[in-house]
């Protein structure tokens, strides 16, 4: 039977065409990803992104119920913007929301994010980016307000508005902009969004930077398993080690 080990329900935005690869690719043997997609507009500009953002997590519980009917054993919405940009106040609202229109347990990429950060110790955070500067700035108030002590000791981003051009980036991109992104008083990296290539790069760059380097894939589907008590693969990266 497929699944026999679990069922993972997935939402992410209609246009992210590399979550749910990358998500699947992490998962151990016996673990099957079921994806429902929730409606992203591609913004003209960028005083409509946000909005365009906002808009869709209001399609995350119609989303949430269609794939409940895999029966999952939890549900992770798998957008890192669109799960911050409601503010640290909301952090754990849209889970909440999740479930109880579900019943399953649910995670969603932020909370994911926050998880992965306090399990390495992280205090004092480089974020790459492909954002915009204002997602970016929004993400940094995000991670400040939400855990006491961090500190985003600096913010490199791609400055990119389309969602479907983030999803073309190579993984080389993303290596690419963590070394540049890094600093000598970062104690670790994070690359944020759930629609840029990162996985096949995480290990190296920990070697090359000599500290951890996590993702909004990564970091998702390390918090899956976490909720359905099952181990990954160590090749991951350190926090699979970790949690190891």
């Amino acid at each position: 039977m497929y699944g026999k080990s679990g069922r993972v329900g997935l939402l992410v935005p209609s246009t992210n065409f590399v979550a749910e690869i990358e998500i699947a690719r992490m998962m151990p043997e016996g673990v099957t990803v079921h994806t429902a997609r929730c409606m992203l507009e591609d913004a003209a500009c960028e005083a409509d992104k946000v909005k365009a953002l906002l808009a869709m997590s209001r399609n995350v519980l119609r989303a949430a119920r269609e794939v409940a009917c895999v029966r999952p054993k939890v549900i992770a919405w798998a957008c890192t913007s669109g799960s911050f940009l409601q503010g640290a106040d909301q952090e754990g609202a849209l889970e909440t929301e999740i479930e109880t229109a579900t019943g399953i347990p649910a995670v969603t990429t932020s909370t994911a994010m926050m998880e992965a950060i306090r399990s390495l110790g992280m205090r004092r955070v480089a974020l790459v980016t492909p954002y915009i500067r204002e997602i970016n700035e929004k993400q940094v108030r995000f991670l400040e307000a939400s855990m006491k002590g961090m500190k985003v000791v600096s913010v490199y981003g791609l400055e990119m508005l389309s969602s479907y051009a983030k999803n073309e980036l190579e993984p080389e991109s993303a290596y690419d902009a963590a070394l540049k992104g890094d600093t000598q008083n970062a104690d670790g990296v994070f690359i944020s969004c759930t629609a840029w290539r990162t996985i096949e790069v995480i290990e190296a760059l920990e070697k090359k930077l000599m500290k951890p380097v996590l993702s909004s894939n990564q970091v998702t589907a390390w918090a899956i398993l976490a909720r359905i008590h099952l181990q990954g693969d160590p090749g991951w990266g350190s926090l699979f080690q970790a949690a190891g």
